[in-house]
Formats: structure tokens, C-alpha cells, sequence
């Protein structure tokens, strides 16, 4: 996707996503979802902008629950 076609509630819209994806059991989706859209966030709007940093702990804390739970 490039940053041009990016909208403001991209992001937002994307981050739910991947949430929900792994509230809905699949946790590596969710890793990978948020890893792409940190990468882009990264890119258009930059490393300290509070949502990238948001989306990074989200990011943190999936990785964490991927590493810690029970695999079906």
C-alpha cells in the first residue's frame, strides 16, 4: 500500500483488525497484521508519533501472548 493512499482512519480501521483477529483465536494473524502496519505507520508517520508507538505495544503484547499461550 502506498503512504499517498493511506487515509486518516486507515490505520485505526487496520489496528481493530488485527486485534480482533487475535481476540478471535488467531494470534500469529494478529502479529503479522500489526508487524506490516507498524512498518507503515513507521513510514508515513514516523517512530514517535503516539499512534506508532501505540500500535507498537499493541504489537509487544500480541507477540507476548503468541509466546505464551497453549497452542489448539
Amino acid at each position: 500500500m502506498r503512504a499517498a493512499s493511506i487515509g486518516a482512519g486507515t490505520f485505526a480501521v487496520r489496528s481493530n483488525l488485527a486485534h480482533w483477529r487475535g481476540e478471535a483465536g488467531d494470534v500469529a494473524g494478529a502479529v503479522a497484521a500489526y508487524e506490516e502496519l507498524v512498518e507503515q505507520m513507521l513510514s508515513v508517520l514516523g517512530p514517535d508519533h503516539p499512534h506508532t508507538l501505540i500500535t507498537q505495544t499493541n504489537l509487544a503484547e500480541w507477540r507476548e501472548a503468541q509466546r505464551t499461550r497453549p497452542r489448539i
